[in-house]
C-alpha cells in the first residue's frame, strides 16, 4: 500500500518520515506546534507508533474511535467513558 501524507500535510504535524505525530490517545497535534488538534484522530501505519502491525493498528484504531466518541459527546478526560447504550 502507499502512504499519502500529501493528504494531511498542512492540517496536522508530521514527522520526518511523513507519519502522523500522535499522543497516547491518537489525538493529533497542529503542524506547527506541539499543540493538541482538537477532534481530529489518527491511527493505524500512517502514524508514528513504532509497531506496524496490523493488531495493533487495529487496537489504535480502536482507541481513536473511543476518542473521537467521547469528543463528539463532550465526554471529558476524567471520566473517560464512552456509554454506547445512551442514544
Amino acid at each position: 500500500y502507499e502512504v499519502r501524507p500529501d493528504l494531511v500535510k498542512g492540517l496536522v504535524k508530521l514527522d520526518e518520515y511523513n507519519q502522523i505525530l500522535i499522543d497516547n490517545k491518537c489525538q493529533t497535534f497542529y503542524p506547527d506546534k506541539d499543540e493538541i488538534r482538537p477532534g481530529i484522530f489518527a491511527a493505524g501505519d500512517v502514524t508514528s507508533t513504532i509497531f506496524k502491525q496490523i493488531v495493533v493498528a487495529a487496537g489504535e484504531g480502536a482507541k481513536a474511535a473511543l476518542q473521537a466518541y467521547n469528543y463528539l459527546h463532550g465526554i471529558k478526560d476524567s471520566q473517560l467513558v464512552a456509554d454506547w447504550s445512551k442514544k
